[in-house]
This record gives C-alpha cells, structure tokens and sequence, in this order.
C-alpha cells in the first residue's frame, strides 16, 4: 500500500528527463534513462546519481569509474523512450553521439545540458548505488528541457 502511495507521491514531483551514459568494456557506449540525479555541491562540483545495481549501466560505471549525464530537451522524447524501454542492455548505435576527448565520455547530441563525471565515491542502500561524481566538464545549450510530470511528458509553462 505505501509502495503506491509514494510511487503517485512522486509522480507528482516535476523533473527533468535525463540520461546517464557509460562505457562498457569494448568501448560501446551504453545509456539508461534516469531522474535520480542530484546536484551535491557547486564547489567542489559534485553531483549525484542514482543506479538499480541490476542495471548494466552499474557495472559499466563500476569498471569504468565514469559516467556522463546527458539533461534532455524537448525535442528528445524518442531518446528518452528508447532509453526507458525495458531491456537487459541498450546500445548508442541509433542515437547521434559525440565523445569528449577530455573525459573520455560519450554524450548525446543536441542534449540540453552534458555533463562527464569521474565517480569518487559510491555508497549502497536499497538495490541502488548512489555514485558521486566529480564534474569533469559542462556544457549547455539554449533549449527548452524535456519535464516529466505524473507520468506523462510536460512542457514548462
């Protein structure tokens, strides 16, 4: 009964629609979508993100120790629902992406706001692993974001 009341709780929490990208081990790059990200200080910039430890992204972050986030616009419904689509592994194979040569990371193309972060520490609690991330780099574009909002995709008005 909690369970569904606080699933319908968090529903109701507008936010951004995001997706956490990672290496595996040839070199191809993997994504998941997520709003379990967090902004933990400016300076030194953190950030923190949320990952089911049965995802194949964890693993690919755990080997690699980085990630990058990629903030959607709202043009980039599709990639957020490719993302978000239930299967054991997704590849970047469909989806135009760029690497940055500093980092290392892979990035979609066109997101809103890309990030590439080193994990510096990892806590475990309920399936999940918070990772830490030290902001490699940022950058950001002047779009509109993608919101998501009791379930559906929104728009900021």
């Amino acid at each position: 009964m909690i369970e569904k009341k606080l699933k319908d709780a968090w529903a109701m929490f507008p936010t951004g629609v995001s997706i956490i990208t990672s290496t595996d081990n040839e070199g191809n790059c993997h994504g998941m979508t997520a709003n379990g990200i967090m902004s933990l200080s400016i300076s030194p910039p953190l950030v923190l993100i949320s990952v089911d430890i049965s995802r194949d992204t964890h693993s690919f972050i755990v080997n690699k120790k980085r990630f990058g986030i990629n903030i959607l616009s709202n043009d980039q419904k599709e990639i957020a629902d490719y993302y978000a689509a239930p299967s054991k592994s997704k590849n970047i194979s469909n989806i135009n992406w760029s690497i940055n040569s500093n980092s290392d990371i892979y990035f979609i193309s066109n997101s809103l706001v890309k990030m590439g972060c080193k994990v510096v520490n990892s806590f475990e609690e309920a399936g999940h692993t918070l990772f830490v991330g030290l902001v490699l780099n940022v950058e950001i574009k002047n779009k509109k974001p993608l919101v998501w909002f009791n379930r559906f995709y929104s728009d900021l008005v």
